[in-house]
């Protein structure tokens, strides 16, 4: 399994943008963590994760903006491995619809021709022409695939009506995710667990199914945990990423 060993408290880079809010744009940071992780194998030294890139730049979704951040990031710091996709990656153009849905499929293909290798699972925000989408990117629904070593799986949407956007009934989606809960040793998802802590809001029947499956990390977004990142659950670990950048490097040896 991969473990979350270490999250720094202080970010280490931002990036400011602006969200739509019931009341006009909000003015907004997007908060970069470094991390370190034990059980990474052979070869992967830095995984990325993210979700709820729910902005803009310039009139351009905050994921563009993200793009070219990371890419100065890799300069300076070596290879990115593995960038995770957690959802919700659009906001309304006007930034005057709050939880505003449209589409992302251009904004994948670009993290997808940037980076080496990038999973997503869509969120419920997210539309997506799934026909257009970059061969390379890999979208994990109810699916487990071996990649570098790992098996990974992934959950798209949330619970909700099926007739929505990116919803599954709470039927389909506790199949989907009790399908990858036992095979995986990493999973992304849009739809949160509910951690253990006071305000790591989330899915009851999810993190109950964690209680007793698993031996996984599972990166999420969805529900906004502040200041708080990481929970256990069961043998399983969720790292939530919502508005937020997570960086994790190979753990380094203690002597």
């Amino acid at each position: 399994m991969i473990e979350i060993v270490k999250i720094e408290k202080k970010p280490f880079t931002t990036i400011q943008y602006q969200s739509s809010g019931r009341e006009g744009p909000r003015h907004m940071f997007l908060p970069f963590f470094y991390a370190e992780a034990s059980g990474l194998p052979e070869g992967l030294n830095t995984i990325v994760a993210t979700s709820d890139l729910q902005g803009r730049v310039d009139g351009q979704l905050l994921g563009y903006k993200l793009i070219e951040k990371l890419l100065m990031l890799q300069k300076c710091e070596g290879h990115i491995d593995l960038l995770l996709l957690a959802g919700d990656l659009y906001d309304d153009e006007s930034l005057k619809k709050l939880g505003a849905t449209g589409p992302v499929t251009n904004l994948l293909n670009a993290f997808a021709l940037n980076f080496d290798c990038v999973i997503a699972a869509h969120g419920n925000h997210d539309e997506v022409q799934a026909d257009k989408l970059n061969s390379s990117l890999i979208v994990l629904d109810g699916e487990v695939g071996n990649l570098m070593g790992l098996k990974v799986g992934g959950v798209c949407g949330v619970i909700g009506k099926p007739t929505k956007n990116q919803r599954k009934s709470p039927d389909v989606f506790f199949k989907a995710f009790d399908r990858v809960i036992s095979k995986s040793d990493l999973i992304v998802m849009h739809q949160s667990p509910r951690g253990e802590s006071p305000g790591q809001k989330g899915d009851e029947h999810t993190a109950e199914i964690m209680r007793n499956k698993g031996h996984s990390l599972i990166v999420s977004g969805h529900c906004n945990w502040g200041e708080s990142h990481i929970s256990l659950m069961g043998r399983n670990q969720i790292l939530n990423v919502d508005s937020k950048v997570i960086v994790i490097k190979r753990a380094k040896k203690r002597t």
